[in-house]
């Protein structure tokens, strides 16, 4: 190893001034960079709140649209599902209308048989006093299909409606 030179005193002052000279220059530089690191942190903590802010409107916002549109939607579901609930609901008063006016014909149409066949069977019975039973049996048996087929035609429109229902 070699032996550093001699210096002298001023040499020594003048690169200790140096030194001095450069570790401000350094110190100033630090203090430099930390301020504008300090500045730019700032900015950057600024520009986060301002877009985490800006984010959270525009996710509220669209919240609240989704859920605007939602509620529309089920709104519009729920008018939907009445509309056609009203519609069948029409459509199967109507029917047993004409169900209940079926059967009304029907009754009245077998209860003026029922009645023409007992005035026959009166008209019969005063014409030939003879068989007066006969007549009378038959026409009861008559009378006795026709209910059983009023009974039947009632059985099945209470099936028709209750089907409807």
């Amino acid at each position: 190893m070699t032996n550093p030179p001699n210096l002298s005193t001023r040499r020594q002052l003048e690169l200790m001034q140096q030194l001095q000279e450069l570790a401000d220059e350094r110190a100033q530089s630090e203090a430099d960079v930390a301020e504008k690191l300090a500045t730019e942190l700032t900015a950057t903590e600024s520009d986060f709140d301002t877009t985490a802010s800006r984010l959270t409107e525009e996710f509220a916002q669209r919240r609240r649209q989704l859920e605007n549109e939602f509620a529309q939607m089920k709104q519009d579901a729920a008018d939907a599902l009445h509309q056609t609930k009203g519609r069948i609901q029409r459509g199967f008063d109507s029917q047993r209308t004409k169900s209940e006016a079926i059967y009304k014909q029907s009754a009245l149409a077998i209860e003026r048989k029922k009645k023409e066949s007992e005035w026959q069977a009166l008209a019969v019975f005063d014409a030939a006093k003879d068989g007066p039973q006969q007549l009378l049996d038959q026409a009861g048996k008559r009378l006795l299909a026709r209910r059983q087929q009023i009974e039947g035609l009632q059985r099945d429109a209470n099936t028709l409606l209750s089907m409807r229902r």
